[in-house]
């Protein structure tokens, strides 16, 4: 009522649109960070949040003592509503002593003899990860979409992650493509990117694959149809400035999966670098296509050659 100017202010009036502005997009990012972010763990538990039924079904009973893995809070137990334990910490607040469940061989040993029956993996990548649950995890009794369930109580052996069933092998030294030089030609399958084929360098053969900002695709492997629990063992030899942002892509849709981080084995003299990548096929993308192909957005060029593919049975076809 004062200052009635302020409101046919053109200053004014841009100030409040840039609040009003700033505000939704803060607001926007915000509840993006609520649903997405790290506060939000449904995406990496989802399998938790709903395999209580399956627990029953497989004869678990309310009142079983489990292990439960990967957690280091007791959350996971909530949500399934069973007793036991998980990888927590527990630090006697603050005292400087720290009591650790679960983290080692002699954990799940000792949380044994306290009771646990049964040993419950969410994700078999964690076997990888941390291999002393190797020695307990040979008797599936069953699973919920990407989650694990091992009896504890029984010696019979049904699981065994170094014994998986080979599928199909493919390999490919870039070194020939079809008559009309679209494909690379490799065994047991034909690769996209023929174009890409480069005398530059090569780790064997004569030829790599060359790729760069104007050609970042690079040698192609799609497979129609993936089933959860199938595995790959995959190798390739890299020769890159950066190493970081370019490499072999693994990807799938609608359901979203992807992966690009490697190991590297080892680098011979030229500064060729031979990388691995070891993964399982989760529940979420069951019997969609996946992709397996070589990228590098960045203008310095990157040079990749024998691609070699190693596609293992899924391990749930030896569940009972």
């Amino acid at each position: 009522r004062t200052h009635p100017e302020w409101l046919t202010s053109k200053f004014i009036l841009l100030l409040f649109a840039i609040f009003v502005g700033f505000n939704v997009f803060n607001a926007k990012q915000k509840l993006l960070e609520r649903y997405d972010g790290w506060m939000n763990d449904y995406a990496l538990n989802s399998s938790i949040y709903s395999i209580t039924p399956t627990l029953r079904d497989l004869g678990l009973e309310p009142s079983d003592k489990v292990i439960s893995i990967p957690d280091m809070s007791h959350a996971s137990l909530y949500l399934m509503n069973q007793p036991g334990w998980t990888e927590y910490t527990d630090e006697h607040f603050n005292s400087g002593k720290k009591t650790y469940y679960n983290q080692d061989k002699k954990g799940i040993e000792k949380s044994i003899i306290n009771g646990a029956k049964y040993l419950i993996i969410n994700g078999i990548d964690q076997l990888y990860q941390k291999p002393y649950l190797q020695n307990f995890s040979f008797n599936l009794l069953g699973n919920h979409q990407d989650a694990l369930i091992f009896d504890l109580t029984k010696a019979d052996t049904n699981f065994a992650l170094s014994q998986r069933a080979m599928k199909n092998h493919f390999f490919c030294a870039a070194d020939s493509l079809t008559l009309d030089g679209v494909l690379f030609t490799g065994s047991n399958m034909e690769f996209g990117n023929g174009n890409t084929q480069s005398t530059d360098y090569a780790q064997s053969g004569k030829h790599s694959i060359k790729l760069d900002s104007n050609n970042p695709y690079g040698m192609t492997l799609q497979l129609s149809k993936v089933s959860q629990g199938e595995s790959f063992q995959i190798n390739y030899w890299a020769k890159s400035s950066n190493p970081k942002s370019s490499g072999l892509v693994i990807s799938s849709a609608p359901n979203s999966f992807y992966l690009t981080e490697s190991t590297v084995i080892e680098t011979d003299s030229a500064q060729w670098s031979i990388h691995e990548m070891n993964f399982f096929i989760p529940y979420v993308i069951d019997n969609q296509e996946l992709k397996i192909y070589f990228f590098n957005p960045e203008k310095d060029p990157a040079y990749f050659d024998d691609l070699e593919i190693i596609w293992f049975e899924s391990f749930l076809r030896e569940t009972p």
